[in-house]
């Protein structure tokens, strides 16, 4: 299975405190706006954060990022801030708030698959770019969905901690099983992992990007020792492999884009400071 890891310790722990020490200085500041779209389920207007690279130009990769079972909590806006400040657009529609879900909710509403979806024909309405789907632990489910529903218009995925079969499948059927629209997934998948992320949701991501390169799909495991669920949004001082993780899985993001999706100027950082891709 292709994977990927940290190379060592101390260039892990150089690169968060790089991250700490310059990244204010990024030359790429964010303009934010409120908008929203339609749902092709009921029709519910769905609100969405779009997040700009004001010095970015034109050639900028997209980015629908589908959030996990926190919804578009400050913590999480904040990692999509620091995401665009590399050269990224962001589209994030907030379909929780749209259908009134609590964070951590213990069900699925059926209806927030077509939620993310409908928002696919609605950036296409406005771009011919092609999407890259970025998905954390639930949205990993609704991002694969839509990766296989709209193949003409998604050029990669990446799921961090992703959730990777129905929320209302049973816990065995997440362990042993996956979504069937795996295997529908035809463009260059990401997959991006705390090791100390529960056990069922490791081997799990682990069996769908094998699944994928049995299919011939370029599909990258990438898991870091030591971090935990939520390595990328929720900071804890004492959670070093986690801040790791969290540095790190931002170039590997934006590396990535700029492989699948293009982008004439895309920034990551490196212990040494901002460097253009």
């Amino acid at each position: 299975m292709k994977r990927a890891t940290f190379s060592t310790l101390a260039g892990a722990l150089a690169l968060t405190v790089a991250s700490a020490a310059v990244h204010a200085e990024s030359p790429f500041a964010t303009r934010a706006a409120w908008t929203s779209y339609r749902s092709a389920a009921d029709g519910l207007e769905i609100p969405a954060l779009s997040l700009r690279p004001a010095g970015g130009g034109g050639d900028v990769p997209l980015v629908l990022f589908v959030h996990g079972r926190w919804g578009l909590a400050p913590e999480v806006v904040a990692q999509l801030e620091r995401l665009a400040e590399r050269g990224v657009e962001v589209f994030a529609p907030d379909y929780y708030f749209a259908r009134a879900v609590p964070a951590l909710p213990w069900f699925n509403d059926p209806d927030l698959g077509l939620d993310v979806q409908s928002a696919i024909p609605h950036l296409r309405k406005q771009t011919q770019r092609r999407i890259a789907l970025v998905a954390q632990d639930h949205g990993g489910f609704y991002a694969i969905q839509a990766a296989a529903r709209f193949p003409e218009a998604v050029g990669a995925l990446v799921g961090i901690y992703p959730l990777t079969n129905d929320p209302q499948q049973p816990k065995p059927r997440h362990l042993y099983a996956y979504a069937a629209d795996v295997d529908k997934v035809k463009v260059p998948t990401l997959f991006l992992i705390g090791g100390e992320d529960r056990e069922m949701r490791r081997i799990a991501a682990k069996r769908v990007v094998e699944r994928l390169q049995s299919l011939k799909q370029d599909a990258t495991y990438v898991e870091y020792p030591g971090a935990t669920r939520c390595f990328d949004w929720k900071v804890d001082p004492g959670r070093i492999a986690d801040a790791m993780a969290r540095a790190d899985s931002l170039n590997q993001v934006v590396r990535f884009l700029k492989q699948t999706n293009g982008g004439s100027r895309l920034l990551v950082l490196e212990p040494s400071g901002w460097r253009t891709i």
